[in-house]
């Protein structure tokens, strides 16, 4: 009967170190964690580069966070990447830096983009606003009233999460239309009693 004990206690030791082992990972042979595979940091890398443009291109609408990461990758990431390690680990952080600054550029190009279309919807309205007046002898009171005769609808100023419709104002006989291009400010304005386009801010 006591020559059974020991295997019980190993058993019973074994099940306890189960869920231990289980939440580390896979460990190497010297009972530290392995490091992650080439298959997890591409995933890893695909994955971040996907939230910066979500954040960056549609969300703040900035530029601001792909600025400061592409920064990073420069001054920091690449020299890092090139420092004397084994030739796939050095492949493999290259590889990574390649998905984050094809992520920074598609930030930059998407904002270009969206401003592009902004300023082309606006050069749009203005016109209709100005067709209105021509016809009218006075500005609407909202771009509502220029549907569908002088425009079809009023679009989005830019395909963006937030920011993205124009803003008209009219008081004492003076209108104004601006959107907005760099939030939280970088506001284009077009002042229609002066027939020219400024910037707020």
């Amino acid at each position: 009967m006591r020559s059974k004990t020991p295997n019980k206690a190993l058993n019973s030791g074994a099940r306890k170190l189960a869920p231990v082992s289980s939440t580390l990972g896979p460990l190497m042979a010297d009972g530290s964690p392995a490091q992650p595979t080439k298959e997890t940091t591409l995933r890893r890398a695909i994955l971040t580069g996907v939230l910066l443009v979500f954040v960056d291109a549609f969300w703040f609408n900035q530029g601001v966070v792909a600025g400061l990461l592409g920064a990073g990758l420069v001054l920091i990431g690449l020299p890092l990447a090139l420092l004397k390690t084994p030739r796939p680990v050095r492949a493999q952080r290259l590889r990574n830096l390649a998905i984050y600054a094809a992520s920074v550029i598609l930030v930059f190009v998407l904002n270009s983009i969206n401003n592009h279309i902004a300023a082309t919807r606006a050069a749009v309205i203005v016109s209709a606003v100005k067709a209105f007046y021509d016809k009218n002898g006075h500005y609407p009171q909202s771009l509502s009233d220029l549907t569908p005769e002088f425009i079809d609808h009023i679009p989005l100023a830019k395909y963006t999460l937030g920011q993205n419709t124009f803003y008209y104002l009219v008081a004492e006989g003076r209108a104004v239309l601006f959107y907005v291009k760099f939030p939280p400010f970088g506001r284009p304005i077009y002042r229609f009693s002066e027939d020219k386009w400024g910037y707020i801010d």
